[in-house]
């Protein structure tokens, strides 16, 4: 009984644990608030505060990518895919580049550009988190 009260526990804490926004370490970005994740994951921006530029990467469609739109951008999986169709239709923009998580980890890491959002899992000594969402 004890042991699947733990597995249960075990298995809530993984799904509702933090998004964490990294860049890599040997980028100049050191922090950054809702409303510039918000604006650069959307297309809004392409560039960091400090100037330099953004490339926001995201991982293959997941309940992450849900969770994180749903947290930053209060958007849906719905209302994303509606706000994307209208943003290449209108010619303004297109979604992040998508690559899976080993891929993406790596690309972040070696790329000062780069910005993506990953779970705490995830995380490794060559990246830098500049913005964490709790869930």
């Amino acid at each position: 009984m004890k042991r699947a009260l733990f597995l249960l526990l075990a298995g809530y804490l993984t799904v509702y644990s933090d998004i964490l926004v990294v860049v890599s370490k040997d980028s100049m970005v050191e922090t950054l608030d809702k409303h510039t994740v918000q604006r650069i994951f959307l297309n809004k921006t392409r560039s960091f505060p400090n100037g330099e530029r953004a490339e926001a990467i995201e991982g293959v469609p997941s309940e992450l990518k849900q969770d994180f739109y749903r947290l930053v951008a209060d958007k849906s999986k719905t209302q994303l895919r509606s706000y994307w169709a209208k943003q290449v239709f209108t010619g303004k923009g297109k979604p992040p580049k998508q690559m899976n998580s080993d891929d993406l980890v790596i690309y972040i890491a070696q790329n000062p550009d780069a910005i993506s959002y990953i779970s705490v899992e995830q995380l490794s000594d060559s990246l830098k988190v500049v913005f964490k969402l709790k869930q």
